[in-house]
């Protein structure tokens, strides 16, 4: 029988919440999104945030917070504990797929692996991808020359059919095609290069929504990904073992997104592939891609599939990282240009700023998207050297280190000025 309480103990209740210790709302809402691996800070147009704290009399000490928050279509909920911020219950609903008649291809947003695509539309596109390189090699903005590995040069140039033969891939075998990223052509070039349908990791939202170029990607076959979204990402793995399972390749830029340094060969590698390559079994091919800033030529090259099952994680990223490497810097010493010192302009980074960011403005955008768009893999055990110099954001000037530490601030105040996801947000629309 459910007990009655008297005034006197509603009031003794009352009281006693009040001066009980709770947790904040802004704590609640930090351990639920920490929970849902969130990363921080979350971009706040994404995000609709409801939270409450309700009393149970039974329990009058255990309040709890009530945390919902929505992103695509799919609604985080959390119960916690007011007192102790231990998480009591936590579900996720997921209740709107999309379509693509009503949503267009904006339905990769809200779409599972069950419904991203149909086996018939991959066995479709396993039939028409040789008919859409036509148009897609049309509307690249450079010459595509493909090349032998470690074999660089105009002899070295495989066929004017562009695509990856040389390789003598299986040809009902899928693989995974593991790509650089650098320029805004490289995704065209490299599906203009496959001998078989491959759907393509396309983690670009605004691009999706806004840009009608994406249905021609769509056509030839693609993975949507939200590279700051847990879900998302987790979700696009399964998503390319099902197709990887049903006899279709997928591409993959392992970086994330482009590499915008200026003497790196390249970013640190997302874990994707490794994953993928443990789900599924099927074989990493390398490909790399270049095009010096302003030059017509664009140069791409493969090697011959890897097989890392057997090895640690991070020693099988190293391994494939020495082949890209390896293949970027023999394209940039073959088909580079030389630059001379003394030739440079004295703020040179800020020149290198503005043609990286000339990459980005070939492309459809409508918002400040650079929260996702430079989102890049971050390896705790090897900081970047901008990483370290962050360390000193919080170190007080006193009498005793001004000396030691005045020069290295101005270093940390001009390495500030050439933030690229800085100024890309300041400029990006002017």
């Amino acid at each position: 029988m459910e007990r009655k309480y008297t005034k006197e103990e509603l009031n003794l209740i009352s009281e006693i919440s009040k001066v009980e210790a709770y947790i904040s709302t802004k704590e609640a809402v930090q351990i639920a999104l920490n929970h849902a691996k969130m990363p921080q800070p979350y971009p706040k147009y994404e995000v609709d945030f409801d939270y409450e704290k309700t009393f149970d009399l039974e329990c009058p000490l255990e309040a709890r917070y009530q945390v919902n928050f929505t992103l695509n279509y799919r609604t985080y909920c959390y119960t916690i504990k007011a007192t102790t911020g231990e998480i009591l219950d936590s579900n996720i609903d997921h209740t709107y797929k999309g379509s693509f008649f009503k949503d267009g291809v904006s339905y990769l947003k809200y779409a599972d692996e069950n419904n991203f695509t149909s086996d018939l539309g991959m066995k479709i596109r396993s039939h028409t991808y040789e008919k859409l390189k036509t148009p897609l090699l049309k509307a690249t903005d450079g010459n595509i020359n493909l090349e032998s590995y470690k074999i660089h040069g105009e002899e070295s140039i495989v066929n004017t059919e562009k695509d990856l033969s040389f390789l003598n891939l299986e040809s009902n075998k899928p693989y995974i095609f593991v790509s650089t990223h650098s320029f805004c052509e490289d995704i065209n070039t490299v599906l203009a290069i496959m001998d078989r349908n491959a759907y393509l990791l396309f983690g670009s939202t605004d691009q999706l929504e806004h840009a009608k170029e994406v249905y021609g990607l769509w056509a030839m076959g693609m993975v949507y990904v939200n590279r700051i979204d847990p879900w998302s990402r987790n979700n696009s793995l399964l998503k390319m073992a099902r197709a990887i399972k049903n006899g279709t390749s997928v591409i993959i830029c392992i970086e994330g997104g482009y590499n915008n340094t200026e003497n790196r060969l390249l970013e640190e590698f997302f874990n994707g592939p490794f994953i993928l390559q443990q789900m599924t079994n099927a074989s990493i091919v390398p490909i790399a891609s270049f095009r010096e800033y302003r030059s017509p030529n664009i140069y791409v090259t493969a090697d011959k599939p890897k097989n890392y099952l057997k090895m640690p994680k991070e020693e099988a990223k190293a391994e494939l990282r020495d082949t890209l490497a390896t293949m970027m810097f023999d394209m940039w010493l073959h088909h580079g240009g030389c630059l001379v010192r003394r030739m440079l302009p004295w703020d040179y980074y800020q020149k290198f700023m503005e043609e990286r960011k000339s990459e980005y403005v070939k492309s459809h955008w409508t918002h400040d998207v650079w929260d996702e768009e430079l989102t890049r893999y971050y390896n705790p055990l090897k900081p970047r050297p901008e990483d370290v110099w962050a360390t000193f954001d919080n170190v007080k000037i006193t009498k005793e280190n001004k000396d030691v530490m005045t020069p290295i601030l101005v270093r940390r105040k001009n390495d500030l000025r050439h933030d690229f996801k800085k100024y890309m947000k300041e400029t990006w629309n002017k």
